[in-house]
């Protein structure tokens, strides 16, 4: 069985189509998306395509990588030339070669002795803690094309959570936020989310998975980490087998590269948080909690005092004026997928890049989640905890609807000390708003009995109380 993924469609488009890594590359200026069956897959197969073409070109810094987006097009001469160059090193394109799979371990008869079901690799199915996830059906009966195969593959890499037996999680620990950057078709998509080899800092650039000869050995320690080898991470030791009909219905999976992390990685898709020790830490998503709320972490702030915005986000040409970003993420317990998210944004550059936007951001964005929080504990003790999740989720939602309307253009029209002073006073009465929203929600839903209304006014004075002291405390900062 031989699948060349240079030649084989596996990469699934928008327009329904399925194409090679040839033709996507050569036609990604007339593409417009790749669309898998999840949010998690397609950002998987971006991020894969990222690293072939930054291996490839080789892009000294920022200006070359603006030279090639300039240009509209990949040069197919060097695709195809860092194509031979790679088989000249001994890279196999085929999934299914004997002696070096694509993107995965080679034959070792001392780890490949027991076979386990191919549905281990592909998050939609159940399979060990993950009972219900996407989709409900047996997994050691679950089969997959190659094409699909190599799309799981990246995406179980990327999305990998620690385990019992020393199964280390992905070059990230825990599943965290990841952002791609669009542009206006799929080119640009790719080149606005790669990163030049000056853009790296101090990161080295290093070799990706498939051009690095050191074997995939089980539980192997890694103290450091380069940009490519970081972003074709392989926590687990897989060996595609494809059975007579050319489905991959079994495969040899063990315990792979394990990172410990250092100061030095830093995945240039993810969004960092400061922590209280002066370390960062890559945003974990959260259940119950849309993505958007970690909008400030896709801003610059100074000095990184809140934390450390995506890489390409930093870079983002900011002539472009508009950033379409889309932010996917894997919620996770205790090694269990819980839930996948997925939202895609429209922010203005200005504010993503001007630190004091950014840092005004951050505090409003840090005040709306204060009072959110305040709604909840207001009404936790008093009203189902249902009916108080729906009142937070309400005042969270009216606040998207401003912090995307108004509060943008209102934001980037600040020039001045007073500018500043005057948007916190418009966010204060916005949030006040919303509040007089919440409250009236809480009176359709409780009545307007004498016990209720009781009951409604003392929670309503609890939260005013509170909102009034997260404002004070907020414009005094």
């Amino acid at each position: 069985m031989n699948y060349n993924i240079l030649t084989e469609p596996f990469i699934p488009l928008s327009d329904g189509r399925y194409v090679s890594l040839i033709f996507c590359l050569e036609h990604a200026h007339e593409l417009q998306r790749i669309s898998c069956s999840t949010p998690l897959e397609t950002y998987a197969v971006c991020r894969f395509l990222c690293a072939f073409a930054m291996d490839a070109f080789q892009l000294p810094h920022y200006d070359a990588r603006m030279a090639l987006l300039e240009r509209g097009h990949f040069d197919m001469e060097i695709i195809r030339a860092y194509i031979r160059q790679c088989e000249n090193e001994g890279v196999s394109f085929d999934l299914f070669d004997p002696d070096r799979p694509f993107l995965q371990a080679a034959c070792d008869p001392a780890y490949d002795q027991e076979t386990k079901p191919a549905a281990l690799i592909d998050l939609q199915v159940p399979s060990g803690n993950n009972h219900i996830f996407f989709e409900h059906h047996w997994s050691d009966t679950h089969s997959l094309t190659p094409a699909k195969a190599m799309r799981c593959l990246l995406t179980s890499y990327l999305f990998c959570t620690a385990a019992a037996q020393g199964y280390p999680s992905s070059v990230n620990n825990t599943p965290c936020l990841y952002v791609l950057i669009h542009g206006d078709n799929l080119f640009e998509t790719l080149v606005l989310s790669m990163i030049s080899i000056k853009e790296a800092g101090n990161l080295p650039y290093g070799l990706p998975a498939w051009r690095n000869k050191r074997p995939v050995t089980p539980k192997e320690t890694y103290a450091s980490v380069t940009l490519l080898e970081g972003m074709t991470w392989q926590p687990r030791r897989i060996r595609l087998l494809a059975d007579d009909s050319g489905h991959v219905c079994r495969l040899y999976y063990m315990q792979g590269k394990d990172f410990k992390g250092n100061p030095l990685w830093r995945d240039p898709h993810v969004p960092y948080r400061l922590n209280k020790d002066g370390t960062y830490s890559s945003i974990k998503p959260a259940s119950g909690r849309s993505l958007w709320r970690d909008l400030g972490a896709m801003a610059v702030s100074r000095e990184n005092r809140f934390g450390r915005q995506p890489q390409i986000v930093a870079q983002y040409p900011p002539e472009r004026g508009v950033c379409r970003m889309s932010i996917v993420g894997l919620i996770t317990s205790n090694a269990t997928l819980v839930d996948a998210l997925h939202e895609e944004m429209l922010i203005p550059s200005e504010i993503l890049n001007d630190e004091e936007k950014g840092d005004l951001l951050h505090v409003d964005l840090d005040f709306v989640e204060a009072v959110s929080r305040l709604i909840r504990q207001a009404t936790g003790n008093h009203v189902p905890a249902s009916l108080a999740e729906d009142l937070q989720n309400h005042f969270l939602a009216v606040m998207r609807a401003y912090l995307f309307g108004e509060y943008f253009d209102q934001l980037l029209a600040c020039a001045s000390d007073a500018d500043y002073l005057s948007l916190m006073k418009k966010v204060d009465g916005a949030v006040y708003a919303a509040l007089q929203e919440v409250f009236r929600a809480l009176s359709l839903r409780l009545g307007y009995d004498a016990r209720n209304i009781i009951l409604q006014l003392n929670i309503q004075k609890h939260i005013l109380s509170g909102y009034e002291k997260l404002r004070k405390e907020r414009n005094n900062g």
